[in-house]
């Protein structure tokens, strides 16, 4: 984007630099990004560890439903903090250029990688309709492992060449954040991607996501090539909100994984509840155990 390309261009002046006069962070970005972090940890680790926990989970999707909560929260935990850190100081980034390549790396790995896992489920979701017998032969769980393994070698191949600075690394002022220096782009390209992936809006299997991703894509075509800086840094926000919606999409809209989680919730409060009480003789549903036990 060309405002964002002139902002990238300064991003050499922005590593490490101080601010000439006195910066007062946004408190709304700042506390916007701290619930994001906290919510992206808490929800994919709770998702991971129910998906881990209960046996009836351990398939297909489920697989690639634990390995993205894995990689979002991966993403929040090491890549968002140094956003908010960056966001505290004024947009600058107060560490070195090769933490800043780092941090980038790590943050478009896990971009990629979620993009190849999306792809996988949806690949997968279609065999098990189209051809159910071959799937439930053939996806197993050393199938989900080895498809896990390529997304990441794949992920790894697109974020690593800009470490060397084949599309360099910068820090983005207007998205707090060490990224992809966003030196121009196209609209014609940008238009015919659009159109090519088209029919996912509508027809057969739409569900609407296709367009709502591309709500921060949108006003290129209605502003033109001047983006302004709120605009930008909107849409970053809204990509770095997008690791803490997943978990929240899945148990609304996995009627198995809600009836899964509210079942194993329902366990967890039976145990606390009996728990302190199991071994007395007092309790009479211990005792009767216990005598029911005895009997011959």
């Amino acid at each position: 984007m060309a405002n964002v390309s002139d902002g990238a261009g300064q991003g050499s002046s922005h590593l490490g630099g101080e601010t000439s006069g006195l910066v007062v962070p946004s408190v709304g970005k700042l506390a916007s990004l701290g619930l994001i972090i906290f919510s992206s940890l808490a929800g994919n680790l709770l998702l991971a560890f129910h998906v881990l926990k209960e046996k009836s989970l351990h398939r297909a999707p489920y697989f690639f439903l634990l390995d993205l909560c894995l990689a979002d929260a991966l993403r929040a935990a090491v890549c968002f903090p140094f956003v908010w850190a960056a966001a505290s100081r004024g947009s600058v980034w107060p560490y070195e250029a090769l933490g800043c390549k780092i941090i980038a790396f790590i943050a478009v790995l896990s971009a990629f990688h979620s993009v190849f896992v999306f792809f996988c489920i949806s690949i997968t979701r279609y065999i098990a309709i189209a051809h159910h017998r071959f799937y439930t032969k053939r996806v197993t769980l050393w199938t989900c492992v080895a498809i896990i393994c390529t997304a990441w070698t794949l992920s790894v191949a697109m974020a690593f060449p800009p470490v060397f600075d084949v599309g360099t690394y910068k820090f983005i002022p207007d998205e707090d954040q060490c990224n992809f220096e966003h030196r121009y782009f196209k609209v014609n390209d940008s238009l015919g991607f659009m159109l090519i992936h088209n029919w996912t809006f509508h027809g057969p299997g739409a569900t609407g996501q296709a367009a709502a991703n591309w709500i921060a894509g949108f006003g290129v075509f209605v502003k033109g090539p001047s983006l302004p800086r709120g605009y930008v840094a909107t849409s970053a926000w809204m990509t770095y909100a997008q690791s803490s919606v997943n978990p929240v999409v899945c148990y609304l809209t996995n009627r198995e994984l809600r009836r899964s989680f509210w079942t194993s919730l329902a366990q967890c409060r039976k145990t606390a509840a009996i728990g302190p009480f199991a071994h007395r003789t007092d309790n009479p549903v211990a005792a009767f155990q216990i005598n029911a036990g005895n009997q011959p």
